[in-house]
Parts: C-alpha cells; structure tokens; sequence
C-alpha cells in the first residue's frame, strides 16, 4: 500500500508540475524574417555574337547580389537553339551567320539576402550595356529570366562596343559605366 501511496504521490506531482509550466514553452518559436534587398540594377556580360563562330556560354554577372545560373542562344528568325546549359535542350550546331539576329536568354540566381523585385519600377536590366527585357521574375524573386537581341557582326569586325562609338563620348559613357559599377559594387559590400 505504501507503494501505490508513493506511486500516486509522484504522479501527482508530475501533473502539477506540468500544470504549471507555461503553454508557450511547448509552442513553436518563430524567428525573425531576415531582411531582404532588392536588387534594382542587373548588367550581365556576354560574348556577343560573330560571324563565323559557334555560340557559347561565356557570361559574367557584374555584381556579388546576383549570378548567372543558366544561358541559351538561339536564332531569332528560326528559334533554333545554338547553345544552351540546359542538358535537357536540342542545340543546334551552326556557327553565328554575318548580320543574322541572335536571341539571349539569361536566367540569374539572387544571392541569399537578395531578391529581385517583380512590382519595381527602378529595376534596370542591361546585357553588355544594352537595354535587355524582362523575360519572367519567379514569385519570391530568387530568379529572374532576361533577354536582349544581337544582330552578329562581321567576322572582321572590331568587337562590340554596345553602341557607344569610339569618340570621346563613347569614351566618357564606358568610363561612366565601369565608374557606376564599381560604386554599386561597393555600396553592396557594405549594406548600402
């Protein structure tokens, strides 16, 4: 009987110590959202396209927020894909044709902390500095999908210079351009 008597006495002081203790212990704690920056600027660099060569994937992301996660090529006029990262794509294998039009898909991958904002008007896309579009922008704005058309150029033509000429304003827009860049990758080092 003294058995039960204790058995009974520890299980009863098991439920009032549970009574006690407070609901919240055993609820889920939530943590704090952590903070995201919009990305408002993306200029990807690619190999344009030139007569005579095969397309590829050279492409670099100008800006630590951001990365280049997939890349295809295809003619304009005939959507024949001539290059592409996905393993899954029928390429086609002709060399870039003199004067023929040329379409970049580029699909970019925000770094963590980053998000590129579908609802912005400030968003500014440029691919080798040229106004590219907007293809799609996935709903929580990790991946963004742009375009831009090239016509190809001369096999002996001087490389791309996005428009901006040899003169002394072409000059000055490039040095802007390398200036911007810079800055903004120094305003994303630190937080700004």
């Amino acid at each position: 009987m003294k058995s039960i008597k204790k058995v009974l006495a520890v299980l009863l002081a098991m439920i009032m110590a549970f009574g006690v203790v407070s609901a919240s212990v055993f609820a889920e704690e939530e943590l704090p959202e952590a903070e995201v920056t919009a990305i408002d600027y993306v200029n990807v660099t690619v190999e344009a396209p030139m007569a005579g060569y095969l397309a590829d994937g050279l492409a670099f992301a100008e800006a630590p927020s951001y990365e280049v996660v997939d890349l295809e090529w295809t003619d304009a006029e005939t959507d024949e894909v001539l290059y592409s990262t996905n393993e899954d794509a029928e390429i086609v294998e002709k060399a870039f044709e003199e004067y023929a039009i040329y379409t970049v898909k580029v699909a970019l991958g925000a770094a963590d902390g980053y998000a590129f904002d579908a609802d912005s008007e400030t968003l500014k896309v440029e691919v080798n500095g040229k106004k590219a579009e907007i293809v799609e922008i996935a709903e929580d704005g990790n991946v963004m999908i742009i375009s831009c058309d090239f016509v190809c150029q001369a096999e002996d033509a001087d490389i791309d210079d996005g428009g901006m000429g040899t003169n002394f304003d072409g000059i000055f827009g490039f040095l802007k351009t390398i200036l911007q860049t810079f800055l903004r990758l120094i305003g994303t080092l630190l937080g700004f």
